[in-house]
């Protein structure tokens, strides 16, 4: 099944997506950023930007019903901002040009990375002897990775933005204050985890993507139940779905009605027509109340609302 995007203020189109982060970077001159106690050069701040940038879209492309995504890799200097931290949204006019340009119909855009870090050292003291020794070092870092990013409608307005705060922390122990620290987990390392996880989650809010889920359906009450769960496990869904309605309209068992609609059901959200499975599962359940008929008209209903919800979004689904 598809999992809903928690934004639902995109719309279907061809989007460009645009770094300025880089852009910033690159025009302003930075070759080193200061990050409190971290000092990161230029061109790894613009890897781990990159990074954000390309795991999102690995989630965007994974969504079966996705649109057009253009990548738009150039420090352009009308994207760049006067700093990393103080970011302006984008003019209007600057906006059309590019979406006229690129024939795109917005621009998802990563506005800002900012990366913040505090390291404490704090001496271990053994008072076993009565008197206060140092014998080693504890070390404590926090990293925090904060990101902005903006989605602008073709004429210039902010239709989203997004931003997410996160919190790294490490530690380590060491006889000296060096060995402590070189306990710690490499910096770049962590920030590179943390920007694929950042870029991953801003995906996941824009493009839904196929969800594993279970379902069950019945396979006993009689010889053409067990003839159509036979057809249904060589993923024959019409076969199986044709003995099923016949089963509904012509059985005198209300036992074996239920069934074979419940089955119904399932076989139409497996179509994606999640309307006409609500319609089968609420049949099943007239004809016999059962707590898994129950549940499962809770589920559909559930998943209708969410389809609901996806006509307006920027990955447009068909069908029902």
């Amino acid at each position: 099944m598809l999992s809903a995007p928690d934004s639902m203020a995109l719309h279907k189109g061809k989007y460009l997506v645009v770094n300025r982060v880089q852009a910033t970077l690159h025009n302003q001159g930075i070759d080193t950023v200061k990050a409190g106690e971290l000092k990161l050069n230029k061109d790894f701040y613009k890897y781990l930007s990159w990074e954000l940038i390309n795991s999102c879209l690995d989630v965007i492309e994974l969504s079966p019903i996705m649109d057009s995504i253009i990548l738009d890799t150039m420090p352009r200097k009308e994207l760049s901002s006067s700093s990393l931290s103080l970011v302006d949204p984008l003019p209007a006019d600057v906006i059309e040009d590019l979406c006229m340009v690129n024939g795109a119909n917005g621009i998802i855009s990563l506005e800002s990375m900012n990366i913040f870090d505090s390291l404490q050292l704090s001496p271990l003291y053994d008072t076993r002897m009565g008197d206060s020794i140092i014998w080693g070092y504890y070390a404590m870092e926090h990293i925090f990775p904060g990101v902005k990013w903006k989605v602008y409608a073709e004429n210039g307005e902010i239709i989203y933005q997004f931003a997410t705060k996160d919190t790294i922390m490490m530690d380590g122990v060491g006889t000296s204050k060096k060995e402590a620290i070189a306990k710690l987990y490499k910096e770049d390392e962590i920030l590179y985890e943390a920007m694929r996880r950042e870029g991953k989650t801003f995906g996941d809010n824009i493009a839904p993507n196929w969800l594993t889920v279970s379902r069950i359906y019945y396979s006993s009450g009689n010889k053409e139940m067990k003839n159509a769960a036979k057809l249904a496990s060589y993923e024959d869904w019409y076969g199986a779905a044709e003995i099923w309605r016949v089963q509904v309209e012509t059985s005198d068992d209300e036992t074996i009605k239920a069934k074979a609609s419940f089955n119904m059901a399932l076989a139409s959200e497996i179509m994606d027509q999640i309307h006409l499975a609500l319609y089968w599962v609420n049949k099943s359940y007239n004809f016999e109340k059962d707590d898994i008929t129950l549940q499962y008209i809770k589920i559909l209903r559930s998943r209708a609302v969410m389809r609901n919800r996806m006509r307006d979004s920027l990955f447009d689904p068909t069908g029902s």
